[in-house]
């Protein structure tokens, strides 16, 4: 995907809050730790990392409201419905983490990698062959998530 054909739109369940990527993704990946599993409800987070300066708020009633949950990260959900919308990294503020689910059309997109396999349930199996890590990946830069 290059970048003049790249918009992609989203946003939360209520559409109180909407955005817009004109960049192509920085990632797209399952994230199996435990504060994913927590954070979204099931067992592995599919996420989609958008370069910041692509990205706008398309703000109908408000923006995200952002909840610290790790000295890493902070995670923003609609205060209305409650939809999971964002994090937001401390170390790298290039990208916000968006969830596949809340893109208009997340056939767009296409994941790339596992990481925080150490934290999958034994009985999930997802034969993708797609690249696994146990931790993340430090030669691709992604972050770990879990802290």
């Amino acid at each position: 995907m290059n970048d003049q054909q790249v918009v992609l739109e989203g946003g939360c369940l209520c559409g109180d809050i909407r955005y817009r990527c004109t960049k192509s993704p920085v990632f797209v990946g399952h994230c199996h730790c435990k504060r994913c599993q927590r954070h979204s409800g099931a067992l592995f987070a599919t996420d989609v990392g958008l370069p910041v300066d692509g990205f706008t708020w398309l703000c109908l009633q408000g923006k995200p409201t952002y909840w610290l949950s790790s000295n890493a990260l902070e995670r923003g959900f609609c205060s209305n419905c409650g939809s999971t919308i964002s994090n937001r990294y401390f170390d790298d503020s290039s990208f916000l983490v968006i969830p596949v689910g809340s893109l208009d059309d997340p056939e767009r997109v296409k994941p790339e990698f596992h990481i925080m396999t150490e934290s999958q349930v034994s009985w999930l199996k997802i034969d993708d062959n797609l690249p696994r890590y146990p931790r993340f990946d430090p030669e691709a830069g992604h972050l770990d998530p879990g802290l």
